[in-house]
């Protein structure tokens, strides 16, 4: 049931105090009626919704209501907490006021001096606006533009951190008149003559990330800066914003946002400027350079000795490897003679180990390319000392020499070891040892560090 009261040539006009009506009221004062009641808040009046013009023509809409015809007035205030929808224009020489937890869909024009919020209110737009300001300075306030919408405002004077706009239709607002420290979301698009470049707290949408290796991938990680409308993630301008990478060993990424210049990442992230416009990613793997170190010494061979896959002259894939990539990122790891050097006589290099049997006595330094999983490569150069035919060479598989991995100890059993320094950080370490036959030591423990 719907109710519709105008008030009449009365001095004075107390509307509905102390009743119950089973639907909505619309009550509009009347020529010389003075306004002294409305729906006063000491009564016990109860009703669905609520419609009141009074002698100021200020409107003011309470509880669930719907407007199906054009409203025009002074000012329209929605109340606490009323939910209202208008589904015809609406033109308001004055202000629009949201109170505290209300909420109105416009689904036609709208056309006002100033729309302003209390707290916890929210409104849509689905028709054409015109403001001259938009004000939105209280908590958790939210507006939403409907995508056939032009929202032509004056100004925008957003100065609450908690206020959301989510533009899905056609923002027209001068470029120098728009102030914000909320949340803008940038869904839709910019009238023409429209420069945003020195706006502040713009979202815009998220295109994706891209690499260019296989395997891996980028994505934005869950940051305050990042909101996500509509199954739809935003990013903020002029913001810096963290990018999640895989982190791919041997390699250092280098990121970029719209085709910027590249940040150098570290462990797995990034951080880049939100641009002005929508954003994508790339990350760029690029390879690091391998080095190689020795675990044992140089070899000292015997001609006429063979040396085969099982027992080697001298084992390249067990070197010391740092720098690089594995398996899942990378192809095998590659061996060669450097250009212009040679092997001893009768040795040849397959699959990363010299094999074979060398023919003559002597000495030579050779350099083999080694190659990396990741594509880089390193000279590294081996001296080969071969001694004459029927010369013992001693094997310390074969010496009783056995390695504690626990409490990192070497039972040199009666032999005596040479330990070097390593040259990177100047503790001594088991790394080129040389045995040597002896007998002055019975048994011998050194620590490996």
């Amino acid at each position: 049931m719907s109710i519709n009261i105008r008030g009449g040539k009365a001095a004075t006009m107390y509307v509905l105090s102390n009743s119950t009506v089973d639907g909505t009221i619309a009550y509009e004062i009347a020529e010389n009626t003075v306004d002294k009641g409305g729906f006063a808040a000491d009564t016990t009046s109860k009703y669905t919704g609520a419609f009141m013009r009074n002698s100021k023509d200020i409107v003011t809409i309470r509880g669930t209501y719907v407007v199906n015809k054009k409203l025009t007035a002074k000012a329209l205030i929605i109340y606490d907490s009323a939910a209202v929808d208008v589904n015809a224009p609406v033109e308001v020489t004055d202000y629009v006021s949201l109170n505290e937890r209300s909420s109105a869909v416009f689904n036609d024009t709208l056309t006002a001096d100033r729309l302003g919020y209390s707290k916890y209110a929210k409104a849509v737009v689905n028709g054409d606006t015109k403001l001259a300001a938009l004000n939105m300075t209280q908590y958790d306030t939210t507006l939403t533009i409907g995508e056939d919408a032009l929202f032509d405002v004056g100004k925008v004077n957003m100065t609450s951190g908690w206020a959301r706009v989510y533009q899905k239709g056609t923002l027209k607002c001068p470029s120098d008149q728009f102030s914000n420290t909320g949340v803008w979301v940038a869904a839709g698009k910019f009238a023409d003559d429209i420069d945003a470049s020195g706006w502040t707290g713009v979202y815009y949408s998220y295109a994706g990330g891209s690499t260019n290796m296989d395997n891996t991938s980028a994505k934005l990680a869950a940051q305050s800066y990042v909101v996500e409308y509509e199954n739809v993630k935003y990013v903020a301008c002029k913001q810096a914003i963290t990018v999640s990478y895989t982190d791919v060993p041997g390699y250092t990424a280098y990121v970029s946002a719209n085709g910027g210049e590249p940040v150098q990442g570290s462990n797995g992230s990034a951080k880049v400027t939100g641009p002005d416009s929508s954003m994508s990613i790339v990350v760029d793997y690029v390879a690091d350079q391998i080095d190689i170190s020795k675990e044992y010494a140089d070899p000292t061979l015997a001609a006429e000795t063979k040396y085969t896959a099982a027992s080697p002259a001298y084992d390249l894939t067990i070197l010391k490897v740092t720098g690089d990539t594995t398996k899942d990122y990378g192809t095998d790891m590659q061996y060669r003679l450097k250009s212009g050097s040679t092997l001893p006589s009768g040795l040849v290099l397959e699959s990363g180990k010299i094999t074979g049997t060398a023919k003559n006595a002597g000495e030579s330094t050779v350099t083999f390319v080694i190659t990396g999983r990741n594509g880089t490569s390193v000279d590294f150069p081996v001296v080969f000392k071969v001694l004459p035919a029927g010369t013992e060479i001693p094997d310390i598989n074969k010496l009783g020499v056995s390695v504690n991995t626990e409490d990192k100890t070497i039972d040199l059993g009666g032999n005596s070891a040479v330990i070097i320094v390593d040259p990177s950080d100047g503790k001594a370490r088991a790394q080129y040892i040389w045995m040597l036959i002896t007998t002055e030591w019975q048994t011998t423990t050194d620590h490996l560090e």
